[in-house]
């Protein structure tokens, strides 16, 4: 049993729904074709109007080990609108990537370039606290 919407149905009942409401919003809105996902859905019968898009280029992302002894500040930032809500995050790793600290805080009404910045200093002041004395800094801007 399964609660949605305050309501308790069967996850059969409920994944029948959810299939009933897929072929009723394809037959009124077409989509595009964007995985092999959208395959299954179109052997079912679902989803007839699909149309062909080109693939989505993939970005490939790694994270790289500071040089021995040292260790590496990655931080990060958001804001929900620009301005908006924003809150923003750091981790320090050592050579091996394991975990020294991390931080995240809110900071309130902020656009991406100031919360990317806060997140940066207060990154900077854990390093200083942590009487760090060689450290790479990584910000994802």
């Amino acid at each position: 049993m399964a609660v949605l919407d305050d309501k308790t149905s069967s996850t059969t009942r409920i994944i029948a729904d959810i299939y009933s409401y897929l072929v009723n919003i394809s037959s009124a809105h077409p989509f595009k074709r964007v995985s092999t996902a959208d395959d299954l859905l179109l052997s079912r019968g679902i989803c007839k109007q699909l149309l062909q898009t080109k693939p989505k280029k993939v970005l490939a992302v790694k994270w790289d080990c500071p040089p021995h002894g040292c260790l590496k500040l990655n931080v990060d930032g958001a804001s929900k609108g620009n301005p908006g809500m924003a809150a923003g995050g750091g981790i320090i790793r050592d050579h091996y990537g394991q975990c020294i600290r991390a931080f995240s805080n809110s900071y309130q009404q902020q656009t991406n370039l100031q919360v990317e910045a806060l997140a940066l200093v207060d990154g900077l002041n854990m390093c200083h606290n942590l009487q760090v004395r060689s450290m790479v800094v990584e910000p994802f801007i």
